[in-house]
């Protein structure tokens, strides 16, 4: 019998012979140094910290331009060289500020890596410094306004009228809305340029090399704060070393006339005496005892009316806008002596009773 009688003939399978090309393999280009990409490795502790503390150090001189600009009246005819000196002197002293106020931020940013790599440490550093710089922020741009009723720069004394500054903060910010919009568009930067340490934080190696590099940080922040190597610490005073007072004001930042100014305190009495006794021992005569009390005129009576921002041209003169306003004043002035050029030796308020009282 024929094999496959009845059967179509079925060719012979034969398998297909497989041929492999080489796949060209794509690699992203590598930089021209050699190392990895900048993006993808994690930064340096102290790097991080420099360009988080430069962009509290643009902040400063952005405000510095706004005060010249806004108060431009009080530094006109100064050279435009006088002035560029004072913006690059001024930086000692936005340095010196940067470093006393963000102090703690500093510090806190030199632990170990491992600590500072975490996301919850990073949210601490990172509301430390908004808070710190953000209020130092407000106090500039306040000071900015402030400066034409004061003609200097801002100290420890403003808090003295913090519950005026509360009960007017409406008015302020209205009739200041443009220094308040600079304000708030300062803080916004502050808030979103923040650098954040996106890809992690590299660590800073053996810990003999970590320590002196947190030495070496904690040195620059030294003598940031001192304002250099020289004998003394920076003080307002040497503001004004080129004799020109407008400059000095230029110079210096509301945030360093603030620290370094001390809030006085309630004066402490004095006691000359030990008792009351030892005081009546020493007086000629006793208090009380008229026959014994020398014979003397009566004084007069004095009577010390002080008005707050009352200007002259509200009384007191024929000339004035509304003659009905203060009859009895008028009439006092009639009959004393009424002086009609008078000079304040302060701009501020509180300048005016130790002027009245003694002198001075």
């Amino acid at each position: 019998m024929n094999r496959g009688a009845g059967l179509g003939r079925f060719p012979r399978f034969r398998p297909a012979r497989m041929t492999t090309q080489p796949v060209p393999q794509t690699t992203p280009p590598s930089p021209p140094d050699g190392r990895p990409d900048a993006a993808e490795a994690p930064v340096a502790p102290e790097r991080l910290l420099g360009q988080r503390l430069v962009l509290v150090l643009g902040v400063y001189v952005v405000v510095r331009t706004v005060f010249l600009v806004d108060n431009r009246a009080a530094f006109a005819g100064l050279p435009w060289d006088g002035i560029a000196g004072a913006f690059a002197q001024g930086l000692r002293f936005d340095l010196s500020a940067i470093a006393y106020s963000n102090l703690p931020f500093i510090l806190l940013s030199l632990v170990p890596a491992a600590l500072l790599a975490r996301r919850w440490y990073q949210a601490l550093l990172r509301t430390l410094y908004l808070l710190t710089n953000a209020v130092l922020t407000v106090i500039m741009m306040g000071d900015v306004g402030y400066f034409p009723f004061t003609g200097t720069r801002v100290t420890m004394d403003v808090f003295a009228l913090s519950n005026e500054a509360t009960a007017q903060a409406d008015q302020l910010f209205v009739n200041f809305a443009g220094l308040t919009a600079i304000g708030l568009g300062l803080i916004a930067a502050l808030v979103l340029a923040y650098p954040r340490a996106r890809d992690g934080v590299a660590s800073r190696g053996s810990w003999g090399r970590a320590t002196l590099r947190s030495l070496g940080v904690i040195v620059l922040t030294f003598l940031a704060a001192r304002g250099g190597w020289q004998k003394k610490p920076l003080k307002p005073i040497h503001a004004f070393a080129s004799g020109e007072h407008a400059l000095g004001i230029l110079t210096l930042n509301s945030a360093f006339t603030l620290l370094h100014s001390e809030r006085e305190g309630k004066l402490a009495p004095v006691e000359h005496f030990a008792s009351d006794a030892e005081v009546e021992a020493l007086l000629p005569a006793v208090y009380g005892d008229s026959a014994r009390l020398p014979r003397v005129a009566r004084p007069q009576n004095i009577v010390l009316l002080v008005l707050e921002s009352f200007g002259s041209e509200y009384w007191g003169g024929e000339d004035r806008e509304a003659p009905e306003l203060t009859p009895f004043l008028d009439s006092l002035a009639t009959q004393g002596v009424f002086y009609r050029d008078a000079f304040a030796n302060g701009r501020r308020s509180m300048d005016a009773l130790p002027s009245i009282l003694m002198g001075v």
